[in-house]
């Protein structure tokens, strides 16, 4: 019983750092994306 629960808590603490993870991937690559537009308007400008 204690096995499987404490088995439970590391899937759940994966699963939210798998998700924070996502969250920080699709930060930067949108911060990414908006430099990148930004750096080509102001090239043609």
């Amino acid at each position: 019983m204690n096995n499987e629960l404490s088995w439970s808590k590391q899937i759940k603490m994966k699963n939210k750092f798998v998700q924070v993870r996502k969250n920080v991937a699709l930060k930067v690559f949108k911060s990414v994306t908006v430099y990148i537009l930004l750096k080509i308007c102001f090239d043609f400008v």
